[in-house]
């Protein structure tokens, strides 16, 4: 398998590219064989500076908006509130929001996943050594996911979940992390890879002591509050019916509802995986 690993982020990262091309190398395979899910041919990464992400991750926001307005036709004050939603995002991530954020899985205008990289705020987080195994099986885990169902992108990321009734999307976006984290957890046992960070830059410190809970994006260590809830679901799952978390992906009725993510048995019933 051929990787397309785009170097964005300027000079000073350019070592950081290639370490993550020989990441990718070796973790794409294991992400198919550990979660039974197809990657697309040359998977996607980019490294990017904070622009770039913002530039990238808005025209996606703006395509899910579009699909949510497509699909659901809702009234205007739904809209307004999406866009507005849409510029305050944009305006926290030109202040400092970008800090929070390592890594993120969008698509682009044909619908194709790839992965957004920030370096710069990896190495704020203290990131960018074991850790980048995390995140490159993590957000590889997220590229097959939509790879294998391409609406996942919307209804993950859906700016309307409350208009969204046929599905619980926050439910499904925690499904989502849980796998990517249980992938990578799985990955790095196999070859004893201990992932841990570094040293965090003031700056960073300082954004994440104000913050009123965990941080919301990225796989680092504070952020991980609906990682884990997923992963221990996931992992659950995976001891009792291997395989059969990916039905969520073939088959969207079956996302679990908020209640079931906190007891998988219950889901496992209500799916005819186990009587």
């Amino acid at each position: 398998m051929k990787y397309d690993v785009r170097h964005e982020a300027g000079f000073r990262y350019r070592t950081t590219a290639t370490v993550i091309e020989q990441i990718a190398a070796e973790t794409a395979p294991r992400v198919q064989a550990v979660t039974g899910l197809a990657l697309p041919d040359r998977p996607r990464i980019r490294l990017v500076t904070p622009r770039g992400y913002r530039r990238a991750s808005g025209d996606h926001f703006a395509r899910v908006l579009q699909q949510d307005i497509n699909d659901l036709n809702p009234w205007q004050r739904w809209i307004d509130a999406a866009r507005q939603e849409q510029r305050d995002r944009d305006r926290h991530l030109r202040r400092s929001g970008w800090l929070l954020i390592g890594a993120e899985t969008i698509t682009d205008a044909s619908g194709t996943p790839e992965v957004l990289f920030m370096p710069r705020a990896a190495r704020h987080a203290g990131l960018l050594g074991p850790w980048l195994n995390v995140m490159v099986a993590h957000q590889l885990t997220t590229v097959a996911q939509v790879h294998t169902q391409p609406r996942l992108a919307v209804l993950a990321g859906t700016l309307m979940p409350e208009q969204r009734r046929d599905i619980d999307a926050q439910a499904l976006m925690i499904v989502m992390v849980g796998q990517g984290l249980w992938a990578a957890r799985t990955i790095l046992a196999e070859r004893g890879i201990t992932a841990t960070g570094g040293r965090t830059s003031r700056r960073y410190r300082r954004l994440t002591a104000a913050q009123p809970g965990p941080v919301p994006d990225g796989d680092t260590p504070t952020s991980q509050q609906p990682h884990e809830i997923g992963a221990a679901f996931v992992t659950h799952v995976e001891q009792v019916a291997p395989g059969a978390v990916n039905g969520v992906w073939n088959d969207l009725t079956r996302t679990p509802t908020t209640a079931e993510l906190f007891d998988p048995p219950a889901w496992l019933v209500r799916t005819g995986i186990t009587a």
